[in-house]
């Protein structure tokens, strides 16, 4: 049985000038400022969680099933949500990816490589939904927990190597690249999080009800969209532990 996260809350986004990142990926800035779950919105439909229960959740951007660059990577609306529901006494083990893997390297007519892996970018951020108690009044409350930022690069047995090499599976990753500079502003946080359903504070009481992931996937110069800046499908992976 589902239900649905009527929030109406809206936390502006403030951007003030578009980085390197804007025409690839989504902003750091702006991934941790969204219009978390619009009660319009079509992906906020709560998932309950059970213990040891893993939950692969796919759900693709809001423009013609991910296929357009309208409005950029930076739009606040280009990007996608996942609702865990879970209960005081629990955290919730979330990540995101890439629903299907990237392409490997490929030969242009003129014999030279192409390889999309260093355009696969991801910005996924996590907050929690829930309540905030001040004495009696209740306030419904929504808090950005984590956010991550993640880039490919190619790999083989968990070391790094050159674009275009054969056999190399494309990693998505926050981790530093070790080969090509000047990718940092790509990325930042961890690949995974951890989330507690603690009540939290003393006096002024924060009490967790949901896990909200908002995610962006979004490749450029690949991906068969009739665009340069296509938006591919998201997989959201979810496990909820007792404490």
């Amino acid at each position: 049985m589902s239900k649905k996260l009527k929030l109406g809350l809206v936390c502006a986004v403030t951007v003030s000038a578009l980085s390197a990142t804007a025409s690839a990926q989504m902003t750091r800035n702006t991934i941790e400022h969204l219009a978390v779950m619009p009660a319009a919105h079509s992906f906020n439909v709560v998932r309950p969680l059970s213990v040891g229960t893993p939950i692969y959740f796919n759900t693709f951007q809001n423009y013609a099933i991910g296929n357009t660059s309208v409005g950029g990577a930076d739009d606040p609306l280009n990007a996608v949500y996942a609702v865990f529901g879970s209960d005081s006494q629990s955290s919730v083990y979330v990540t995101a990816g890439f629903a299907d893997p990237v392409p490997p390297p490929g030969v242009n007519s003129n014999g030279s490589t192409t390889d999309g892996c260093h355009h696969s970018h991801l910005a996924w951020a996590v907050y929690q939904y829930g309540v905030r108690r001040i004495g009696a009044t209740s306030i419904p409350t929504v808090k950005l927990y984590s956010s991550t930022g993640e880039i490919g690069r190619r790999m083989i047995n968990g070391q790094e190597v050159n674009d275009g090499t054969p056999n190399a599976a494309c990693v998505v990753t926050s981790d530093p690249d070790s080969i090509y500079s000047g990718l940092e502003s790509f990325t930042w946080g961890a690949t995974n999080q951890r989330v507690s359903m603690v009540p939290q504070g003393w006096g002024i009481v924060f009490t967790p009800q949901f896990v909200i992931v908002a995610a962006q996937a979004a490749n450029h110069g690949w991906g068969n969209c009739g665009r340069f800046l296509c938006y591919p499908g998201v997989q959201v992976f979810a496990m909820r532990f007792g404490l």
